[in-house]
């Protein structure tokens, strides 16, 4: 009996020692939390993108007309497409993001698809501004048919 009382007297100092040095190893951290608050972005249109006006060539085949370059495939009689151009202010020498969808220009005749390109970023200066070219790629269809087409494009600029 007696080894039995040892060694439940063994065991609780043990249970408590235990419990002791559990103790003895928590601790308190701290960690540092903040916001930053910066002026909100917009972006304007300065100069809208036109792809010109223009005929197909007599061969009737599919046109292409770039504004990167002012080239144009199967197309005559064309009038100077001029390259559209977005204002963007935000935060000052904040770098932001830049995209832009692709929709179809729309008339009476079948769509013509496009390809638009903006820069994938920019920096806006110490005053929080910059200006973005926004250009692009038509695809005209062969025959296509002689009317106005538009569309509108929706330009995002993010932080």
């Amino acid at each position: 009996m007696r080894n039995n009382q040892l060694r439940l007297t063994i065991l609780g100092v043990f249970a408590f020692v235990m419990t002791l040095s559990t103790a003895v190893y928590a601790f308190d951290g701290t960690i540092n939390v903040d916001a930053t608050v910066v002026t909100s972005l917009s972006a304007t249109t300065t100069t809208d993108l036109s792809f010109g006006t223009f005929g197909l060539t007599d061969n009737g085949l599919a046109g292409i007309v770039d504004t990167t370059g002012a080239t144009t495939t199967n197309i005559d009689e064309m009038t100077a497409p001029t390259v559209g151009v977005v204002s963007i202010s935000g935060a000052a020498s904040s770098s932001v993001n830049i995209s832009i969808d692709s929709p179809d220009l729309t008339g009476t005749g079948t769509n013509m698809t496009t390809s638009l390109s903006v820069p994938a970023t920019t920096t806006l200066n110490g005053s929080g501004l910059a200006s973005i070219n926004v250009n692009g790629v038509l695809n005209v269809n062969a025959g296509q048919t002689p009317d106005t087409y538009t569309a509108t494009a929706t330009v995002t600029v993010n932080y």
